[in-house]
Order: structure tokens, then C-alpha cells, then sequence
């Protein structure tokens, strides 16, 4: 029996059904079985404290590498370590699967406590690839690790309750509005920090919070008993690691689906790591006042993800995946080619462009969330229990893969003919992406979504 599992009539079960009574109800799940709802504690603790660990330094953590190395060189250390995760990111994908996805989680953790505790000191080239370097290597765990856990059990703990998975879409928004407001109280507090001490002690915090992260996983990750455990040895493995890859690419629906989403991978990355973060600044010219805007924006945006999660509950997947993908595309790219035209970065204080800037990223933050609900339920029942750490892995090692010669040249292309013209190729990308989408659900045998039932 699981450490710290709410067994029946027992003092740790009521205090489960006193939190089901509230958060569990506000989340959408208070129906579903007692176990059920108390995976979902679990799995919302550990994914709001990795979140947390992650967040308190995002504002400004690429601000401090560019300081220190350029944007040439940042885009040189990202592309070597996109790289080496896309190696190392599948066959640790099937070791999830193989001895269980607490031991990634834990040996994940413990690689990002090691790699802020070197950033700490970093000054030169060598410092920093080795902090990205380690990078890589948590992330190639950790990736799919936490999700393949939880949606393999809420499958087997859920039954024939939720079937169709609406309460599971539900369940995606509203935990996503508690990771929003989770996200801004971290934004807060790393920015106030770092401005008010210095950038590296909030760094040294989050070392010492990842080790701990590592701990806790060993003690919650718990399998429940219908969860089959492969058998340790050799053999098993590469049989594992031949299935994964036979699934992902033996069929129609699932080539054209991470064709599609690899292909979109690039305009993610160069996004969030070489404009994101340069934007916040270069409209508000601070640390703290960075901090504030992002804080602001992701509350502004926080009511949209329930609301996201409710609507895409009656959205058939089939029709409305691609489809949204290619709204958002559209509207995201063209909304910011005109404000970075009109409003070029000077690193002062800009209200109107962060006025507009907050107003589309409230327009199009329902629609990509949406489409991530769409896609994630997508996968809860095309993907075998199995095999399931090991294909979540292979899509990021493959969108790793294809994004990172883009990332390699990112920061040069940035350079040399400036931000909206390199979101312009963004855009293009993401339409093409969308038109794969469409190729995939459509070659999906019929009967497969149980929506569809």
C-alpha cells in the first residue's frame, strides 16, 4: 500500500474529503472516485512546486546569461542544449517507464538543483555550457515523467466515471488557473529579490528547492495496483524503447501529429527564450518593473484558462484541434509584428505598448489553451499505458530536434534583420503545423476519442 495513501474511514481520508469539498469542487473532480481526487492533490503539489522553482527566476535568468556571454553565444549554449536533450530525452523517456517515474522525477531534480548551484558562480563560456549542460539532462527526465504518472492513474482510478474525459479538460483549466496565480506570486517574488539583494541569491534558493522537490517525489510518485510493473532487466527495456517508436511512427494519425507539433516547436522556443523576456524589459527598463508587468499579465490572463477548460469540454477534437491552432498562429504573430514595428525596445517605461501587448496576450492565451486541452485529452487515450513516459519523451526530443539549427541561428537572425521579421518565419511555421494537425485527426480511426462514442 502507498506512504501517505488516504486509506478508507481514516483520519488522512477525511482530511482528503474536507479539501474535496472545496478545492476539489472548484476544480470539477468532487464527483469522481475518492483516490482519484487524491492523485490529484498530489500530482497539483508537485507541479506547482517545480512550477514555483522554475518561475522565480524566469524574468530575468536570461537576462543575466545575455549580460554576461551576448545573444549570440546564449543562442550557440541553447542549440547545444536542445541538442543533448533530444539525444538523452527518449531512451530516459523509457526508463520512466521501465523502473517508474519517481526515480526520473528524482534524478531530474536533483540535475537542476546541480545546475543553479553553478550558475551561481558562472562568469565565462565553459561555466555556462556546463550550467546548460546540466540543463539537458534534468530536462531529458523530467520530461513527461510527472504527466505519464498522473494520466496513467487517473485513468485506472477514474474508470468508467470519466470516460469521456470532460472532467479530465475541466480538471486541465482550472488547474491551470492555479498554476497562473502560482506563477505571478513567484514572478513577484523572484523580481523584488533580485532587485532589492542580488539575481544569484535567488539562484541559491532555488537550488536548495530543487533537491528537496527531488525528496518529496520519492515519497508521493506512487503507482496504484492495477499500474503493470515491467520486469527489470535489459530485455525489457529495449523492448520498451522498440514500442515506443513503433507506435509514434507506424501510423498515419501519429506521424502526422508530431510532424505537426514539431514543426511548431521552433516559434515556441525562439519566442519564450530570445523575445519573451527582452520584451518585458524592453518596455519597462527593470528588473522589478519587468517582474510587475509579468506578474500582471498573468493574472489578467489566469480567468481565461477554467473558461478555456469548459468550453473545449464541448469541442470536438477531430474538428477544432487544427483549427485553433491556426487561429492563434495568426492572430498571435500579426498582433506582435505590428507592435514591435510601432513600438521598438528602448528599455524605458512604455504603457502603451504594454497596454496592447497585455490585451493581445489576453485574446490569444484562451485560444492556445484550448488547443492544449484538446491535445493532452487527445493523448490520455491514443497513447498506451505503457508506453506512455516514453512516447510524452519522444515529442519533445523530436521538437528539440527540429527547433534546435533554428535556435542555433536565432539570436544572429535577431541581430541581423531585427524581431518582426524572424516572428514573420515564426508564423509561417505555425501554419504549416496546423495543416499537419489536420492531416492527423483526420487519418484517426474513427471511435478511438470516446467522445466520439
Amino acid at each position: 500500500m502507498e506512504l501517505f495513501q488516504p486509506k478508507a474511514d481514516s483520519p488522512q481520508r477525511v482530511r482528503s474529503k474536507l479539501v474535496s469539498s472545496s478545492f476539489m469542487r472548484f476544480l470539477g473532480v468532487n464527483e469522481l472516485p475518492w483516490r482519484s481526487q487524491w492523485l490529484i492533490q498530489k500530482f497539483l503539489l508537485i507541479a506547482n512546486l517545480q512550477t514555483s522553482l522554475f518561475i522565480v527566476s524566469s524574468t530575468f535568468y536570461v537576462l543575466f546569461v545575455i549580460d554576461r556571454i551576448g545573444f549570440s553565444t546564449l543562442g550557440m549554449l541553447l542549440a547545444i542544449s536542445f541538442i543533448t536533450q533530444a539525444i538523452l530525452d527518449y531512451p530516459t523517456g523509457v526508463i520512466g517507464d521501465w523502473i517508474g517515474q519517481r526515480w526520473s522525477l528524482a534524478i531530474a531534480f536533483c540535475g537542476y538543483g546541480l545546475s543553479y548551484s553553478v550558475i551561481i558562480h558562472a562568469t565565462s563560456v565553459p561555466d555556462f555550457l556546463l550550467v546548460y549542460l546540466l540543463n539537458a539532462f534534468a530536462s531529458s527526465q523530467q520530461s513527461g515523467a510527472l504527466g505519464s504518472w498522473f494520466d496513467n492513474n487517473y485513468k485506472v482510478s477514474v474508470g468508467k466515471t470519466d470516460s469521456d474525459r470532460k472532467t479530465y479538460r475541466e480538471l486541465l483549466g482550472k488547474q491551470a488557473i492555479v498554476s497562473r496565480f502560482v506563477i505571478a506570486a513567484m514572478i513577484i517574488l523572484g523580481g523584488v529579490v533580485a532587485t532589492a539583494f542580488f539575481r544569484e541569491l535567488v539562484f541559491i534558493v532555488q537550488a536548495f528547492g530543487m533537491f528537496g522537490l527531488a525528496v518529496l517525489c520519492l515519497i508521493l510518485v506512487k503507482d496504484y495496483p492495477e499500474i503493470s510493473k515491467p520486469e527489470l532487466s535489459f530485455r525489457k527495456y529495449f523492448n520498451l524503447l522498440g514500442e515506443g517508436l513503433r507506435f509514434s511512427f507506424g501510423s498515419k494519425h501519429m506521424f502526422f501529429f508530431i510532424t505537426g507539433v514539431s514543426i511548431a516547436s521552433p516559434t515556441f522556443l525562439i519566442w519564450g527564450n530570445m523575445i519573451l523576456f527582452p520584451m518585458y524589459f524592453g518596455y519597462t527598463g527593470s528588473d522589478g518593473g519587468a517582474a510587475f508587468v509579468r506578474f500582471s499579465f498573468y493574472v489578467l490572463t489566469a480567468f481565461t484558462m477554467p473558461r478555456a477548460g469548459n468550453w473545449s469540454k464541448n469541442l470536438h477534437t477531430r474538428k477544432w484541434l487544427p483549427r485553433l491552432r491556426l487561429i492563434h498562429t495568426v492572430v498571435f504573430y500579426v498582433s506582435f509584428i505590428l507592435i514591435f514595428t510601432i513600438f521598438p525596445f528602448a528599455n524605458s517605461l512604455n504603457l502603451l505598448a504594454i497596454v496592447l501587448v497585455g490585451f493581445i496576450f489576453l485574446l490569444t492565451e484562451w485560444l492556445l489553451a484550448s488547443e492544449l486541452f484538446l491535445r493532452q485529452r487527445l493523448l490520455v487515450d491514443v497513447v498506451p499505458d505503457t508506453n506512455r513516459n516514453s512516447v510524452y519523451s519522444l515529442l519533445p526530443t523530436l521538437n528539440l530536434l527540429v527547433s534546435a539549427p533554428f535556435i542555433f541561428i536565432s539570436g544572429t537572425i535577431i541581430e541581423l534583420i531585427g524581431v518582426p521579421l524572424t516572428l514573420i518565419g515564426c508564423m509561417l511555421l505555425g501554419v504549416i503545423s496546423s495543416g499537419f494537425l489536420f492531416l492527423s485527426l483526420r487519418s484517426l480511426p474513427t471511435g478511438v476519442l470516446k467522445e466520439e462514442d
